[in-house]
């Protein structure tokens, strides 16, 4: 039987604990019927991971009875930034779901040149990337970052970090990567500007690309996420071109 898996706003401990999410207790008892004996699976934000049974389930409250506890290493090695252009509300959602099952650490949302939708629904993108860290086994949810203009996104980011920046004017993605902390630039669905690009390149971003096909920028985020996430480390390679 599949044990449901959900993400807790309190830090988790063995013995008897309450959790006091209103919202939670409704889908655990209105929704999935789950009752007192049943089992779950929960994770709170240090990386936990508990095997807990439900003891009571009231209105707005459960109360758990937690049996086993660990911290399984299920999170990448590699940290990942993704820096997502705004597009239309369903396809940035889409983004936050899919980057959050592929193991990004932190979605930044990009205000550019180009940019037609400026606000997010950032209720609704934190509850969607809670459900699909739940859903694809992660032990922590990724960073939703305020939105940032593409000119203060640029300035402001880690040095340390090596950061791709996708353009269809771009090279190939390297087979290795030197560094473990690592950031993507997706631009808007119009693409970035000309001023935009060379900014990027006078900070000497690495400016990648997807090949000859042009990708829609949900995909684009998506496929340059999980590219760079996944590339094999090296021990030098990218370190003095990429800032």
């Amino acid at each position: 039987m599949k044990l449901h898996r959900f993400f807790v706003d309190i830090l988790l401990a063995r013995g008897e604990m309450t959790i006091r999410d209103a919202a939670l207790a409704h889908q655990i008892h209105t929704v999935l019927k789950l009752r007192p004996g049943e089992k779950l699976t929960l994770f709170d934000a240090s990386g936990i991971e508990a095997a807990a049974i439900i003891a009571a389930v009231e209105k707005k409250t459960i109360r758990i009875r937690i049996e086993a506890i660990g911290k399984p290493h299920r999170e990448p090695d590699i940290e990942l930034t993704l820096y997502a252009a705004i597009v239309k509300h369903k396809h940035f959602e889409m983004i936050a779901e899919k980057a959050t099952e592929i193991g990004v650490s932190c979605i930044v949302p990009l205000i550019t040149k180009r940019t037609v939708k400026r606000v997010l629904r950032t209720e609704r993108i934190l509850k969607i990337i809670k459900e699909a860290a739940e859903q694809s086994g992660r032990t922590r949810l990724p960073t939703l970052a305020d939105p940032s203009s593409f000119a203060e996104a640029l300035q402001s980011r880690d040095r340390e970090t090596a950061h791709f920046f996708f353009n269809p004017s771009g090279n190939p993605l390297p087979q290795k990567i030197s560094a473990q902390k690592r950031a993507v630039w997706i631009g808007p669905e119009g693409g970035w500007t000309d001023d935009e690009l060379a900014a990027a390149q006078s900070e000497k971003l690495y400016i990648a690309s997807f090949g000859n096909l042009i990708f829609r920028a949900e995909t684009a985020a998506i496929v340059g996420a999980f590219a760079v996430l996944t590339a094999p480390l090296s021990s030098s390679g990218l370190s003095n071109q990429v800032g």
